[in-house]
């Protein structure tokens, strides 16, 4: 998993973007998963603006239960904010070694922060888990 995600922080942040020429959390999220056998394309209806967000999109197929407790390669799925509109569900990323790796923005691009740091673990919604994991 480690060098998945040291391939990951090398991808810049494209909005939209699901390869390796650029990521977004969902995109990033969508690449890690195909680098590791599973398929998430179909899944790209999740759009963070969507009733439900991201965790909708893991909650409605099969193969992805949410957990309480991450494990590494779980996906976290976060609130996010774009200017004073706020998404319950809005962001995510993968869970690995107590880290979130995301998609930050065009700016930051794709990093590593703690999950338990405040400004992450206060945002935090849930955990999704693939059964193959």
């Amino acid at each position: 998993m480690e060098n998945v995600a040291a391939r990951l922080m090398a991808a810049p942040y494209v909005a939209g973007g699901a390869s390796m020429r650029g990521v977004d959390c969902w995109g990033l999220v969508e690449v890690f998963y195909r680098m590791r056998g599973v398929d998430l394309a179909a899944y790209r209806g999740g759009e963070r603006s969507a009733p439900g967000g991201f965790a909708a999109a893991f909650a409605a197929q099969d193969g992805w239960r949410e957990v309480v407790e991450p494990r590494d390669g779980d996906v976290v799925v976060l609130r996010a904010a774009e200017g004073r509109k706020v998404f319950e569900h809005g962001h995510c990323g993968i869970a690995l070694g107590g880290d979130l790796l995301h998609a930050c923005s065009a700016a930051r691009g794709v990093i590593r922060e703690r999950l338990a740091d405040r400004h992450i673990s206060g945002r935090i919604t849930g955990y999704w888990r693939h059964d193959g994991e």
